[in-house]
């Protein structure tokens, strides 16, 4: 059975991330993404390999725009039997983004989900 601490680790993971995408704190990133992560966005074809590419990808899409990422409903399966324990996240987002500079006045609203294999 799943220490009820991993739970939380993982949800304090992905609320992290959100947070370093509103403040654009980008240092933040290296705090919720192993080196050597392998992520796929929707605006993105090919996958992002690496934190320093993971950051820089996201920094230039947030660029134009403040964001407030907001988590809902989530799923977490924890795996314990195996010599190497696993973890998957399943975690419901509105994500809003209100345009700054040429954008000002403009504002996206992105409904999504974030699927975490730990």
């Amino acid at each position: 059975m799943a220490n009820p601490h991993d739970y939380n680790a993982i949800r304090n993971a992905i609320s992290l991330y959100c947070i370093a995408l509103d403040t654009k704190d980008w240092p933040l990133l290296e705090k919720v993404f192993t080196k050597d992560v392998f992520a796929q966005y929707p605006f993105n074809d090919d996958p992002i390999l690496g934190v320093d590419a993971l950051s820089k990808r996201i920094q230039q899409r947030l660029k134009p725009v403040t964001t407030q990422h907001a988590l809902t409903t989530q799923h977490l399966i924890i795996t314990t039997s195996s010599s190497s324990p696993t973890a998957k996240a399943t975690t419901y987002f509105t994500g809003v983004h209100l345009g700054r500079g040429k954008w000002e006045g403009q504002q996206v609203t992105a409904y999504g989900k974030y699927v975490d294999e730990l």
